[in-house]
Formats: structure tokens, C-alpha cells, sequence
């Protein structure tokens, strides 16, 4: 099997099994660790994760890189104020000043007009307002650039994803958020890292571990289905990426140390997989099997969706039979999945 075909990604994800909140605790999050060499399946909790990785990696020095973007206020629901016709805003990117990349989802998106007006309770006239539109999507998928009356990004709704199907919570906007988190950008988490308490973080960036981190703005794409039966004719949204001189400097040395590299989520692997390809400031790299990836040993993800670029890409670094493997054992073993879900441990060489 070449694993080209995007049947090779689908399996039956029950509804309930999709988690809908997190744990209590970040911690407390089940943990599957899986050997890439041998086949071995464990299951632990996630505060197990630092001995677990010294366990397998006796007697070596790891790196750790996790990406710090910070999820903004992303969706806003509003209404086209010259026919009061419902529609939502979803920010992209900044592009410069008060002018964004959006997509407005819109049952005929190329009647609306200037001036929308978002729905915010008591605050709306301390709320932005669409005031010009510099070019127009034709779907409910093409991205527009409008201009804003003042900066809409700390005013919208947290974007979670669309499969929970809830409104955000005031706990949302802790837990949505790595407890790492710096830079505004991202209308995603990083899901992988949520699961790091500061405790654990903390134990992760003391020897024999050396926490660094990337920035990676994880942009509407992350969502985006594979509509093609054959996944290299995919394409990925582009998304902004940043290696801090300081993270550059340890990787370098890393590598001369011939230390194991841990990489914190899909996010994390793209930027050192798109830096090993001489991809500077953006990326939209789209890994799936055949493809090389050498920057990392360890790679801790969620578990994804069906038919996802995120399950193509940890099918594509574990190898498809083996990840197909886990998450039947997964789903026997009632771990949760998406975004608020389960971590899992991939480790190879």
C-alpha cells in the first residue's frame, strides 16, 4: 500500500468519542506511547510523559521544541447592516494596520456589501465594523481582505472547532490556550500542548530535556478536508512561521550533540520540516508518505480526524499500518480524540 489514496486515512470515529471539553486537569489526559521501531503500544497518563521518554531514551539528552502561538478572538457573528442578513467572520491573518485576510461564511457571498455590524451584546459599539472590503471571495471557502473601523483582534468569539458543538465557555479561553502561549496569530491551538501543565512544562526544560520553542500561526487550513482521492494533489494553506535566533542556535547544536529532538505537535514538525527545505517565515508544506523527515525522534500529537492532513501526516511519519494499529486501540480502549482528546507519544530510532 503507497498510501496515497484517501481512503487509506478513514476509519468509524463514533460522535461520542469526540471530547467536547477537556480533562479537569491538562495532566490527566491518557497518554499512548508507541514505539515506531518495534510495534509496542502502552498506555499511560500524560504527566507520565517526561519518565516514559527518559525510559525508552536512557542515558541521552533531548530537545524540545513546542510552538507558543497564541489563539486570538477569531469568529465573530455579525449582520450585513443594509438587509440585516446573519452571516460570521472569521479572521485569517493581519495583513497590515487595520486590514485582514477573512472568510465570511454567507449564504450568497457576493451580495454583501460594505458595513457589517457584529453582534456583541451590550458592547456592540465598542465592537469593529467591516468599513470597506478590498477584495471579495466568491464561496464560503475563498478568503477576502477587508479593512477594519479598529482592531478586531481581541474582540471576537475564541474559534474552537467546529465539531464541538458548543459556544465557547470563560474556561475555554484558558484551557483553549498552551499554558506557553506568547504571540497572538493563531485561529487554532496547537492542540498537542495543551496538555502541559507549568509543572510538567517546567520538568520538560530540566536535564536530561532542553525546551525551546518556534512560532506557527495555525491558520483555517488546519481545518480544511482533503477533497481529492489522491492526497499529493492537496494543497495546504500558507501559514507564518518564526524560528527565534535562540531556538536556531539549539538546534544547531543539537544536532552536533547528536541529541534526540521531541517535537510538541504536528505544528512544531512542520516548521523544522519546512526549515530543513530552506522554507523561511512561511510554509504551506503538506507532508504525507514518501516523503522525508529526518528532524525529529519523538513526535507528540493528538489523534486526529478522518481523512485529515494531520493523521496523512503522522500516517506519513509512523508509518500508515501502524497508525491505523493505534488508533483501533485507541477507540477500544476509549480514548478521546480532537482537540480536547488524548495525546499520543510517537517514538522512533
Amino acid at each position: 500500500m503507497n498510501g496515497f489514496r484517501l481512503s487509506d486515512y478513514d476509519y468509524p470515529l463514533p460522535a461520542e468519542r469526540v471530547a467536547q471539553i477537556p480533562t479537569a486537569r491538562r495532566e490527566d489526559s491518557r497518554l499512548m506511547c508507541v514505539d515506531v521501531r518495534s510495534g509496542a503500544i502502552t498506555h499511560h497518563v500524560f504527566s507520565d510523559l517526561p519518565a516514559v521518554v527518559v525510559g525508552r531514551f536512557p542515558d541521552q539528552k533531548i530537545g524540545v521544541v513546542a510552538n507558543r502561538s497564541k489563539v486570538i478572538g477569531a469568529r465573530f457573528l455579525g449582520r450585513e447592516t443594509a438587509h440585516g442578513t446573519p452571516l460570521e467572520i472569521f479572521l485569517v491573518e493581519k495583513i497590515e494596520g487595520l486590514t485582514w485576510e477573512v472568510m465570511i461564511r454567507h449564504k450568497n457571498p457576493k451580495k454583501i456589501m460594505n458595513g457589517i455590524r457584529w453582534e456583541s451584546g451590550d458592547a456592540l459599539e465598542q465592537t469593529p465594523v467591516l468599513s470597506a472590503v478590498v477584495s471579495r471571495g466568491e464561496t464560503p471557502q475563498s478568503l477576502w481582505k477587508a479593512t477594519f473601523s479598529h482592531d478586531p483582534m481581541a474582540r471576537g468569539d475564541l474559534p474552537l472547532p467546529p465539531y464541538i458543538e458548543r459556544r465557547p465557555e470563560l474556561s475555554d479561553q484558558d484551557r483553549y490556550q498552551t499554558v506557553y502561549a506568547q504571540e497572538p496569530g493563531s485561529v487554532a491551538a496547537p492542540t498537542a500542548g495543551l496538555h502541559f501543565s507549568e509543572p510538567i512544562r517546567s520538568r520538560m526544560s530540566l536535564s536530561p530535556f532542553e525546551w525551546r520553542e518556534v512560532v506557527l500561526h495555525v491558520g483555517p487550513g488546519t481545518f480544511k478536508p482533503i477533497r481529492s482521492d489522491d492526497i499529493r494533489e492537496h494543497r495546504m494553506h500558507s501559514e507564518r512561521f518564526e524560528i527565534p535566533d535562540e531556538t536556531e542556535a539549539a538546534l544547531e547544536r543539537w544536532k552536533r550533540e547528536r541529541r534526540k529532538v521531541l517535537c510538541v505537535g504536528t505544528t512544531s514538525l512542520r516548521v523544522l520540516e519546512s526549515r530543513a527545505r530552506g522554507m523561511r517565515e512561511r510554509t504551506d508544506l503538506f507532508l504525507f508518505p514518501g516523503m522525508e523527515m529526518s528532524s525529529a525522534d519523538i513526535l507528540l500529537t493528538n489523534f486526529h480526524w478522518p481523512r485529515s492532513s494531520l493523521l496523512v501526516l503522522v500516517s506519513a511519519w509512523a508509518g500508515t499500518d501502524l497508525i491505523r494499529e493505534a488508533y483501533r486501540k485507541a477507540l477500544e480502549n476509549d480514548y478521546r480524540f480532537a482537540s480536547y482528546g488524548d495525546a499520543m507519544c510517537l517514538m522512533r530510532s
